[in-house]
């Protein structure tokens, strides 16, 4: 751990434990297709990791934690890039679906929201909305 650990801000511990689940949920089939690396990237980009933060994510996710964001907004945008990255490869998997409950739950959403969340999302996908669009509907 550098001194730059130490003091780092609440918001890039967020984005470091958010990026750790969405590497979770890649690697819960068993491997991580193209589709959901490249998401990975994407992603890792948009919040401000650097290449070098999101490797060594990639390659101890354990040693990140969950940091829920406290604003309702944040937290739909996080549990739309969950769902994104479940649906990257085309396949939901049911380990994915179970680590994706879990982290919506840990996010402050009950079951029946999450799959609520989950449907809308997908949905909003599938008819070509952006991230924000989709955020935007759930909210």
């Amino acid at each position: 751990m550098s001194i730059a650990d130490l003091f780092e801000s609440g918001e890039r511990k967020q984005h470091k434990g958010h990026f750790k689940n969405l590497v979770m949920i890649a690697r819960a089939d068993g491997h991580v297709s193209i589709e959901e690396s490249d998401l990975l990237q994407k992603i890792a980009k948009h919040i401000g990791l650097s290449m070098e933060q999101a490797q060594e994510i990639l390659d101890k996710p354990e040693n990140y934690e969950t940091n829920p964001p406290v604003s309702k907004e944040e937290r739909f945008r996080r549990l739309v890039n969950l769902v994104e990255m479940v649906n990257a490869d085309g396949v939901f998997d049911d380990d994915e679906i179970s680590l994706l409950q879990k982290y919506g739950v840990a996010l402050g959403f009950s079951d029946e929201d999450i799959l609520d969340a989950v449907d809308a999302t997908v949905n909003g996908m599938e008819d070509g909305k952006t991230e924000d669009e989709i955020v935007e509907s759930l909210i």
